[in-house]
């Protein structure tokens, strides 16, 4: 189903984001205004996306797979979350209200 099929291709770049984050964080005085800014943007529409699976999550609509990458991606973003505070990057809703 396209829902489905939507959670699956949000996890996967939130995963591959999450990837990236080490070396983004090194690189990330060198990057230009633009590409930060840019790669803000992207990250920001990634935790968007978390909180509509987060709403999927609630109401049992995703596959135990897809569950289990999404508890995985959200232990992955509070471990990243000193990177993401000294880049300033936002974190899902979920974690603001913990």
């Amino acid at each position: 189903p396209p829902t489905i099929e939507r959670a699956i291709v949000r996890l996967t770049t939130t995963e591959l984001m999450l990837g990236d984050l080490p070396e983004i964080a090194v690189e990330w005085e060198s990057l230009a205004e633009g590409e930060r800014a840019a790669w803000s943007i992207e990250w920001d529409n990634e935790m968007a996306g978390l909180e509509q699976l987060s709403r999927l999550a609630a109401c049992g609509e995703l596959t135990p797979d897809l569950y289990s990458r999404y508890r995985h991606v959200l232990g992955a973003i509070s471990e990243a979350a000193p990177i993401l505070d000294s880049l300033n990057l936002s974190s899902p809703q979920t974690f603001r209200n913990r």
